[in-house]
């Protein structure tokens, strides 16, 4: 992620998915699944980080954007 390494923290960074980073699906046992998709906010993900641990990370992630850019225009562009 360019643009959270840019502003030197890891607010942008995806959900840490433990030990199910960077394997498929099909090879994580179903249960485990079931049992995080049943309650994501508090279930760790592949014994990594829980929703309710990411939002918080956002948050502060975006109030330190707005602050930083207090008083600058901002473009959004959108490409589908």
């Amino acid at each position: 992620m360019f643009i959270a390494r840019r502003a030197g923290g890891t607010g942008l960074l995806e959900l840490d998915f433990g030990c199910w980073e960077g394997i498929p699906w099909d090879s994580i046992p179903h249960d485990a699944i079931d049992r995080w998709a049943l309650d994501p906010m508090n279930e760790p993900a592949g014994g990594g980080e829980r929703l309710c641990d990411l939002w918080p990370r956002i948050s502060s992630f975006h109030r330190e954007v707005i602050s930083a850019a207090a008083g600058t225009t901002a473009i959004r562009m959108q490409s589908s």
